[in-house]
């Protein structure tokens, strides 16, 4: 696991947000999460992964939602494991 395979997850949250919720991504925990993901390839690019606030993103969509098995949930799922895995390498 790499920077690389983390920012390949991050832009799949962000495409699958866009792509099925974007009529919902100006209020809501859905705006936080997407701000969160989106800001994180910002990091990514600065070489900046302390600054990276994707943690905690499954929980606030299923306290909100309450859907575990959606594609969304799954890939920032996905993200978060990564990150904490390269969070444990610094």
């Amino acid at each position: 696991m790499n920077i690389k395979d983390l920012e390949n997850s991050i832009k799949k949250v962000i495409d699958i947000l866009e792509k099925e919720y974007a009529s919902q991504l100006t209020s809501g925990v859905l705006e936080l999460i997407y701000k969160r993901y989106v800001n994180a390839i910002s990091c990514i690019t600065n070489k900046d992964l302390m600054d990276i606030k994707i943690s905690g993103g499954v929980r606030a969509y299923l306290d909100s939602y309450n859907d575990y098995t959606c594609p969304l949930v799954i890939a920032m799922d996905e993200a978060e494991i990564l990150y904490k895995d390269i969070l444990k390498k610094i």
